[in-house]
């Protein structure tokens, strides 16, 4: 029974409404991502605290009590805010990652003047940098996180002095962050990536003797910020692997561990500020500004009662978005258990005629739970190898954009690469091509013609005939590519040719088996390479009808030649001159996808997403192969992107372009592959 108006208007509504409800889950995803905590901490020189809070400056005095509250943008600053930095007269430099540009704001929190440092003609600040005004002339030094250098203005924005990259790439710096200077008047910059924190002079000389590792244990190693106490003990922030968790220190000059502060084992410390007595440290995470001592003994927390009412705006903004997101992807769990059931339902009333079909047919018992197992598991992996190679290579390609070029690492990442994908999948397919020479998956072949006959549903009733029994069948081809079942009565012989979802017909072909001149089966070797990246090891039959030959790949060997055999004995000849394969009429066959509109619509679709064409083309092999290769990329460029979106601390520059590079790749080839596919079916 098929679908009844009511149930396909219903399906329409409900299709819509998951539209929206992807719309909206995307939205709480984006509106999560824009959550701020307690970040960046600073201290003016009046003494008040000035914490960035959910795109929000807020100023408190130096017990906790607040002053004030400014939204950024009601100031004309673009969030989110990378950097305070203090200014003379309780003022506060305010640097905006989003355009690179410093803004001066006084203490009444009036914005009163903006520096732009791309202006000075060394490039713009791009993403993540940190502040320091060198207090007896009042420039300002500038780590430039992802540009790797660090950078001496003075205050109108004078280009002064720079040291480390001067064309974006790590060297001499390999993403710099946290700036501090120390009693004896050296800037300490956290150079992150190389895990170390080094000394300048004022002028941006280096001092050798001031500078030391930073890392401490179990995955503890990229040192991000960086205080001065008064006895002259550094402070310093290590975050871990994944720059989303992190732990502060207190060392001494020299480096060494003296102390570490008890924070939660999920704390963020995104900002950190060294007092003259106490030490304040803002969780992101965790909404809390802790307070410790200058010995790590925790003091609790920092803040007041406005404070905390912030906070708890914040969560409850974060868990409307959380509950968006969970409620919308039950939603969508949902509809894809409707659809799939409305769909089975249509598909069983199709099924119904092709079973009543297929009886006429010899039943082969259906196979093992194993047997089946190991084709499906060999047949995929034919498939997987070149996304997982491809995978790899995109990942070795980031690992060397991100890092300095080691050869010895690379060759360890290519060797790893050999032995962990190429080995097994070389030993997977030579498994499956001795098994299936050896007519081990003659059962499971036999058993998914008769299913592909079941699946053609009401589409074989104008081919088959009545009381005409199937005496051989076999399947040919790729089901990446085009897929033919060729059937074998005692009159004719059928090539039906199926579109990639193996549901329906894209073509019907017929032959009486009187006018076959001549049958024969060889096997064909594939060279090995080829038939890692997925080419079958099948075998031809070849056909001649009319003075022309016909081959057809069948994937199993011990059908290929019981069909040769049979169609041999029947081989008469007659008629040899004329006859031909014929196209048979079928409803829904090729001819509704081609013209125009069988061209056009595929493009659209897979301008607007990769793998859309090719689903809409009914191939629904390659369409799967594309969804996986972008969600594959978008899932490696998940972390570098949302670095970017957070600090950028560990991110090249490179990677946005390599991240939109990829999907333009994927996207290219898409539409490309859907094109061509059109223009076949039209030819």
């Amino acid at each position: 029974m098929s679908l009844t108006d009511r149930q396909k208007a219903i399906l329409l509504v409900a299709l819509v409404a998951t539209l929206g409800i992807v719309l909206a889950i995307n939205w709480a995803g984006r509106r999560v991502t824009d959550l701020y905590g307690p970040s960046v901490l600073a201290q003016a020189s009046d003494g008040h605290v000035w914490l960035l809070l959910n795109h929000e400056l807020h100023v408190l005095d130096r017990h906790g009590t607040s002053l004030r509250r400014i939204p950024v943008r009601t100031l004309g600053i673009s969030p989110p805010i990378a950097a305070l930095a203090p200014a003379p007269n309780g003022a506060m430099i305010v640097g905006s990652r989003e355009t690179g540009l410093l803004h001066f704001v006084d203490a009444s929190g009036t914005l009163r003047a903006t520096v732009d440092p791309a202006a000075a003609g060394r490039g713009r600040l791009f993403g993540a940098f940190h502040l320091l005004p060198l207090p007896d002339t009042q420039d300002l030094l500038i780590s430039d996180t992802s540009n790797h250098r660090l950078l001496r203005l003075s205050r109108e924005g004078r280009f002064l002095q720079s040291y480390g990259s001067t064309d974006s790439q790590p060297g001499a710096l390999h993403f710099p962050n946290g700036l501090a200077l120390d009693r004896q008047g050296r800037v300490l910059l956290v150079d992150t990536n190389h895990h170390s924190v080094r000394a300048f002079t004022p002028d941006l000389q280096v001092v050798a003797a001031g500078g030391f590792t930073a890392q401490a244990d179990r995955g503890y190693v990229w040192p991000a910020l960086i205080g001065v106490a008064a006895d002259d003990a550094r402070f310093v922030s290590i975050m871990a692997n994944g720059m989303e968790r992190g732990r502060v220190f207190k060392l001494s000059p020299e480096g060494a561990r003296l102390a570490e502060l008890a924070l939660p084992a999920s704390a963020d410390p995104s900002g950190l500020l060294v007092r003259a007595d106490d030490v304040l440290v803002s969780d992101q995470f965790g909404l809390a500004i802790q307070r410790f001592d200058l010995d790590g003994k925790s003091l609790g927390t920092f803040g007041d009662a406005s404070l905390e009412g912030a906070y708890g705006e914040i969560e409850r903004l974060r868990g409307l978005y959380r509950r968006t997101i969970a409620g919308g992807q039950f939603f969508l769990i949902a509809m894809l258990v409707v659809l799939m059931l409305l769909l089975r339902k249509e598909r069983r009333s199709q099924e119904r005629v092709g079973a009543s079909l297929a009886v006429q047919a010899v039943e082969h018992a259906k196979p093992g739970v194993l047997g089946r197992f190991s084709f499906s598991f060999w047949a995929t992996l034919r498939m997987c190898f070149v996304i997982l190679a491809l995978n790899v290579v995109a990942n070795l390609v980031l690992w060397n954009v991100a890092r300095p070029f080691n050869s010895l690492l690379l060759a360890a990442a290519a060797l790893n690469f050999l032995l962990v994908v190429v080995l097994p999948c070389a030993i997977g397919v030579w498994h499956f091509d001795r098994m299936l020479r050896a007519g081990k998956y003659s059962g499971i072949l036999n058993f998914s013609a008769q299913t592909l006959l079941r699946r053609l549903g009401e589409s074989l009733k104008t081919l088959m005939q009545p009381n005409e029994p199937i005496e051989q069948l076999a399947v040919a081809g790729n089901v990446l590519e085009r897929v033919q079942l060729l059937v074998l009565t005692p009159k004719r012989f059928l090539v039906l040719t199926l579109r990639a979802n193996l549901r329906s017909l894209s073509r019907a072909q017929e032959i009486l088996r009187v006018t076959v001149s001549k049958a024969s089966s060889s096997a064909r070797s594939v060279p090995f390479l080829r038939r890692l990246v997925g080419e079958l090891n099948t075998t031809p039959v070849k056909v001649e009808i009319g003075r022309t030959t016909h081959a057809f790949p069948v994937v199993d060997p011990v059908a290929a030649g019981e069909l040769s055999r049979a169609l041999a004995l029947t081989a008469k000849g007659a008629g040899a001159g004329v006859a031909h394969l014929r196209d048979l009429p079928v409803d829904g066959a090729s001819a509704e996808r081609g013209g125009r509109a069988g061209l056009v619509m595929p493009l659209l679709l897979s301008v607007i997403f990769p793998g859309l064409g090719q689903l809409r083309q009914q191939r629904l092999g390659i369409a799967m192969i594309t969804f996986v290769c972008v969600a594959s990329w978008v899932l490696q460029m998940m972390g570098p992107l949302i670095a970017i979106v957070r600090r950028t601390s560990e991110v090249h520059p490179a990677l946005p372009v390599v991240a939109v590079a990829g999907y333009a790749f994927i996207w290219s080839v898409s539409l490309l592959d859907t094109y061509l596919a059109a223009r076949a079916d039209s030819a």
